[in-house]
């Protein structure tokens, strides 16, 4: 009976040991998720404020008459 006790004891520290371990990876996970979204939305802010600095340079440009003909056949 002393053997299976011990062996009991065994197996759920063990498994305990495994859960805390996989907690673990999970909380790193989380992490790198988090900073992958903020650097994606950095990134995004980024792109936006070229994509309004070009549309703003475009307008200006239309506005001074500086207007780019099209091709006949479009």
């Amino acid at each position: 009976m002393e053997t299976v006790r011990t062996e009991l004891q065994a197996y759920v520290k063990s498994s305990s040991n495994e859960i805390l371990n996989l907690d673990n990876s999970i909380s790193v996970l989380k992490q790198m998720l988090e900073k992958k979204k903020s650097e994606s939305a950095a990134t995004q802010l980024h792109m936006d404020s070229i994509l309004h600095a070009a549309a703003t340079k475009t307008l200006a440009r239309n506005m001074h008459g500086c207007r780019i003909p099209f091709p006949a056949n479009l």
